[in-house]
């Protein structure tokens, strides 16, 4: 796989459901983009409060639409694949958007700087932020610091991740049975084997916290799920930070359970703190 010299299509692919308050700024932030060679695609799971007539509103801007119920939002990623005709691939939920009007112009020229390494992965940071829209973190490392981990647990936010459309090919859709964890599978396909090439200096996206997989009540199935993807994909070596990881959540559920959330989130961020963290959970 060699990336184009030609000035590449970007795909980007929303999937939705029952998300009528947010999915206007996602479009919008597509259509704003300064660069051109781009098409939206959006598989709704058949909304029922108002999220289609959003999309038919807007459907000038949309190559592609459908409203159907679905098996999961790795079924919408893979019908969403299908439709797809840009080189580059990337997923967006329907609370994210794009940073800022120039974010694919900006990775455009990056990928230029990338040609010679040959990467089916190219990723960029990635805002999160609160209800209020103010920006909590911003995740996504180079690759030498996140490599290790990445064997263990996702530690790459789908929301700046764009994929080659050659991978699909090479390496398969989605796994739909994966529930939360299925981007992350995806792309330890790949990167176990390859190195991506990280966008430093861009920030992709902004993601709202409180997602499927960052909500404190499916941690353990995530972390369920990062271990069967590493099973699935034979990954060596013991999983340490993903033990880790599994035990401290077990020990925030009973916390919040015994003491409630706020005083859960309280603690969490006590942690962070100690561990040089911006804090994050108390601020939402």
């Amino acid at each position: 796989m060699s990336i184009s010299q030609k000035r590449p299509t970007f795909s980007v692919i929303i999937a939705v459901y029952n998300n009528v308050q947010n999915l206007q700024r996602c479009i919008d932030s597509f259509s704003s983009q300064s660069y051109d060679s781009k098409e939206l695609i959006v598989i709704d799971g058949k909304s029922t409060d108002g999220t289609v007539d959003i999309i038919v509103n807007n459907k000038e801007k949309i190559a592609y639409w459908e409203s159907e119920r679905d098996r999961g939002i790795y079924h919408a990623f893979n019908k969403g694949v299908s439709h797809a005709k840009g080189e580059w691939i990337i997923f967006l939920g329907s609370d994210d958007y794009f940073y800022n009007s120039d974010v694919l112009k900006n990775v455009v020229e990056q990928l230029a700087l990338a040609q010679h390494c040959d990467a089916g992965i190219v990723y960029g940071k990635v805002a999160i932020i609160s209800k209020e829209y103010e920006i909590l973190q911003i995740v996504n490392q180079t690759w030498d610091k996140s490599k290790c981990n990445f064997l263990q647990f996702n530690n790459i936010y789908h929301q700046g991740v764009f994929q080659h459309r050659s991978i699909f090919h090479s390496k398969g859709f989605f796994d739909e049975t994966f529930k939360i964890a299925g981007d992350y599978e995806f792309l330890l396909r790949e990167l176990k084997d390859n190195t991506p090439y990280f966008l430093d200096d861009i920030i992709i996206s902004c993601m709202k916290i409180g997602g499927v997989s960052s909500s404190p009540e499916n941690y353990i199935e995530v972390y369920k799920e990062f271990y069967k993807a590493r099973i699935k994909n034979k990954v060596k070596g013991f999983p340490l930070a993903l033990l880790w990881l599994f035990l401290t959540a077990h020990v925030r559920l009973i916390v919040r359970k015994i003491l409630g959330n706020s005083v859960s989130n309280q603690i969490t961020d006590f942690y962070r703190k100690l561990t040089a963290r911006a804090l994050l959970w108390t601020r939402l």
